[in-house]
């Protein structure tokens, strides 16, 4: 926060520190985690700025005959007052922590610190510690950061002390990881992924294999790739281009399908999933409102999809909503974006299967978040089923100081 870097090197440039790893956590750059992320870092902003009057005299006290290095460089508490953005409207905050976001993810400085000590210590000291200490030791397995220098370091690891202990390495096609084989061997790859290379691997290339079958995330992202490789074991797939190519994936095997493209008609999909998919049963689906008549769809039913998420419904306004639980009579679990109290009582009146539901306010719609009003037996009346008597245990947790959201949880019927 005062701008210092680890032991003061000055390594760090970067506004936070973000690795794929914590995005990979959240689902990806599309997840609705991710961008629940972002709404966090906005709202955590926003209210940082109100209290900016109270943080600043407590720095310029600390600031005073302190030895600490944070205070050692320039003007920190100018640089601090800067960093709350005060010229910045909120919508101009929203598409700074955009690009702030961005460039934490995709900087280079962050990975730097990691890998000093690697370089500084070597490989021959892990040999010498492993023949003297751990002689009968088996299986090896690590993954770290490594740094792209003159040196390729994977030729290191072609020496006798690794492969006839058939102990392989690999790295990504940046040299940013360097890890074991096929222990740490990545379960994500994109279609525009460039294959495995002998460079950058000890395994054998009779067993390059493995490495497709480690995959369980693939994602469709370009259209002009021809790949050879098959990947048999993906279980959640990524759509965001207009073409599927042909005998790349397994398609019966795919659990969780995310369609984050737009050019694919919604029939498209159905249809895909009806023919090729049938273990989907979490799908996401990127429209606001999908430009197909009821007519093209009225014969098919999904009953195997239990997780339905739709982040861009809550953009749909001044239509008539259309009706989701016809063509996914049984989902259990609803992940939806809302702009109104009245979206949220036509989906639960839509998808009376429901055991759980997350609802909220997404970007664009925040001057609604003081609007939508949820009391207890609003959600009872909506929850139940009065023709038929049944009233349906419930409990759910409502967040509204800064975005709306609602939580809900529905358990067995009480007659």
């Amino acid at each position: 926060m005062l701008s210092a870097t680890p032991k003061n090197l000055g390594f760090e440039s970067s506004p936070f520190k973000i690795t794929q790893e914590f995005v990979d956590i959240m689902g990806g750059l599309q997840s609705d985690m991710y961008g629940y992320y972002k709404i966090l870092i906005l709202q955590g902003l926003l209210a940082a700025r109100k209290h900016m009057d109270k943080l600043m005299p407590i720095v310029e006290i600390m600031q005073h005959g302190s030895q600490l290095n944070c205070f050692s460089k320039g003007n920190v508490t100018l640089g601090l007052r800067e960093r709350f953005h005060l010229n910045m409207t909120d919508e101009q905050l929203e598409f700074n922590v955009e690009k702030m976001v961005e460039s934490s993810l995709n900087s280079l400085t962050t990975r730097v610190y990691d890998t000093f000590q690697y370089y500084t210590n070597g490989i021959s000291q892990w040999e010498r510690f492993l023949s003297s200490h751990l002689s009968r030791l088996s299986t090896f397995n690590f993954i770290i950061s490594s740094w792209s220098s003159g040196t390729n370091i994977i030729e290191q690891y072609r020496r006798p002390f690794w492969l006839n202990r058939h102990w392989y390495v690999a790295c990504d096609e940046t040299h940013s990881y360097l890890f074991t084989v096929p222990y740490f061997a990545s379960t994500l790859m994109n279609h525009s992924s460039v294959p495995v290379s002998s460079n950058c691997t000890t395994l054998p290339i009779e067993q390059h294999h493995i490495f497709y079958d480690c995959v369980t995330n693939f994602t469709f992202d370009s259209d002009g790739c021809k790949l050879s490789s098959r990947y048999n074991y993906v279980k959640k797939l990524f759509l965001r281009c207009s073409y599927i190519e042909d005998n790349v994936v397994d398609l019966s095997r795919v659990q969780t399908f995310i369609v984050s493209t737009t050019e694919w008609s919604l029939y498209k999909i159905i249809t895909l999933i009806k023919e090729a998919m049938p273990s989907v049963n979490c799908l996401t689906l990127d429209y606001a409102y999908p430009r197909v008549s009821y007519q093209c769809l009225e014969n098919i039913s999904l009953k195997q999809v239990k997780k339905l998420c739709l982040p861009q419904y809550g953009k749909s306004e001044g239509i008539k909503p259309f009706n989701w639980s016809q063509l996914f009579p049984c989902v259990e679990r609803l992940h939806i974006s809302i702009n109104s109290k009245s979206q949220i009582k036509c989906l639960l009146n839509q998808f009376r299967n429901l055991m759980s539901g997350y609802f909220y306010v997404g970007f664009g719609h925040q001057d609604r978040n003081k609007s939508i009003q949820i009391t207890h037996s609003w959600l009872q009346k909506q929850i139940s089923c009065p023709k038929e008597k049944i009233t349906k245990n419930f409990t759910y947790r409502i967040e509204n100081r800064f975005s709306f959201s609602l939580c809900l949880w529905i358990g067995e019927n009480s007659y």
